[in-house]
């Protein structure tokens, strides 16, 4: 299949998700036992922290052909890539983009290193810039080197 028309899709590291996925489940099984017991306080925190712990699983940055679309524990964005403007990594390696018309905010979700199948921090920003280009996106030439993210840019709730 072609890079082009792939999906660049970035996560949380697997070993970060596996171990997410484990603590959750037992979490989430130790709470719901202790609600059925009937302590509620204790069962109802595990249970909380379970479902937590699993929300780690939905994380991810897709870029298809014409879109960019987020997904943190909780909310969700979508954005058309001609509508970014830029597209950087701040000083502490977390990706960034800003838009045309709205509020700039962090892709916190994707893996600083390389995983098995998904890319790190640096080539996830190269393939966002590239696509966004081919996109119509008029992004400017400062963001393709690190600069801190502008004041007011907001991480996803939870991402």
């Amino acid at each position: 299949m072609d890079s082009a028309t792939e999906p660049l899709v970035g996560r949380p590291h697997s070993s970060r998700r596996f171990a997410q996925a484990v603590v959750g489940a037992i979490a989430l099984v130790i709470g719901v036992a202790l609600l059925v017991k009937g302590t509620w306080f204790a069962g109802a925190a595990l249970t909380l922290l379970g479902l937590y712990g699993l929300t780690d699983l939905r994380r991810k940055a897709t870029v298809t052909r014409e879109r960019l679309v987020v997904q943190g524990r909780v909310v969700r964005r979508d954005v058309a890539l001609a509508d970014l403007v830029r597209v950087t990594l701040s000083p502490a390696s977390r990706p960034w983009v800003a838009l045309r018309d709205g509020r700039s905010f962090y892709v916190r979700m994707v893996s600083p290193f390389h995983d098995l199948r998904h890319p790190g921090v640096h080539d996830f920003v190269g393939g966002l810039r590239e696509r966004a280009d081919a996109a119509g996106a008029e992004l400017t030439a400062e963001g393709a080197e690190r600069s801190p993210a502008p004041p007011g840019t907001s991480p996803l709730f939870s991402a």
